[in-house]
């Protein structure tokens, strides 16, 4: 990383700040490898040397690249003042460690932002899939089973929710109770609405004519119907 260079007589080499002196004293420490062929063991090696060195605008900081050369004897030690940062990666990294921390908070915070989001969803998903369950249920408990295979589906979502009255008298699966009672009052008043519209048409009519309703589809009918059953 370092080149040994002479200018105007004096001498000049490249380094790596690896140190800075106390507060103020203008000082610095810079290290500079050279590599140097050695016959007896046929390779190069690599030697360190330690440059006390003059920061006249203390403008280093530890990990750059700079430039010192030769000047006028500043003290016993230092022979040394750097003519220039080549490369400011100290300076980076600091300013990398003065910003890591706020950026470090927004990181965990869009993350925790991330993770509330992802398990409400979650929990919206699974409370759907219960209501869902529990909608058969409620079906299977006032219109009785299609088949045998539906009465067998309905018992092992009974069982699998510890069901043993209907309807529920106690949460399920992390549903109130007002949760529960409201979805099957709507399940309810839909099996109600649609038996009034197959057994008795005229009072169907009757009712859907009060809600101000004139459309032909059925279920169409039977929402606005259901609706009207619930208040």
């Amino acid at each position: 990383m370092s080149s040994v260079t002479h200018t105007r007589g004096r001498q000049s080499f490249v380094g790596v700040v690896t140190r800075l002196g106390p507060q103020g004293s203008k000082s610095i420490k810079v290290r500079v490898t050279r590599r140097k062929y050695m016959p007896a063991i046929l390779k190069e090696i690599n030697f360190h040397r330690d440059f006390y060195t003059h920061d006249e605008m203390m403008a280093c900081k530890e990990g750059d690249v700079v430039r010192i050369e030769q000047c006028r004897p500043i003290s016993k030690t230092k022979h040394f003042a750097v003519a220039e940062i080549k490369s400011a990666k100290g300076q980076e990294w600091l300013a990398y460690q003065n910003a890591a921390p706020k950026l470090v908070e927004e990181d965990n915070r869009l993350r925790t932002q991330k993770f509330n989001e992802d398990r409400e969803h979650g929990e919206e998903v699974s409370a759907l899939s219960v209501l869902e369950q529990l909608r058969e249920v409620a079906e299977f408990e006032w219109k009785g089973p299609r088949d045998q295979a539906h009465e067998d589906k309905v018992q092992q979502i009974k069982a699998h929710y510890g069901i043993d009255s209907w309807p529920p008298n106690k949460p399920i699966a992390n549903l109130s109770l007002e949760t529960l009672r409201s979805e099957f009052a709507k399940t309810q008043s839909l099996v109600e609405a649609t038996n009034m519209l197959r057994n008795e048409p005229a009072r169907a009519e009757e009712l859907l004519q009060q809600a101000g309703f004139s459309g032909k589809g059925f279920s169409q009918k039977r929402n606005v119907l259901a609706k009207a059953l619930r208040q």
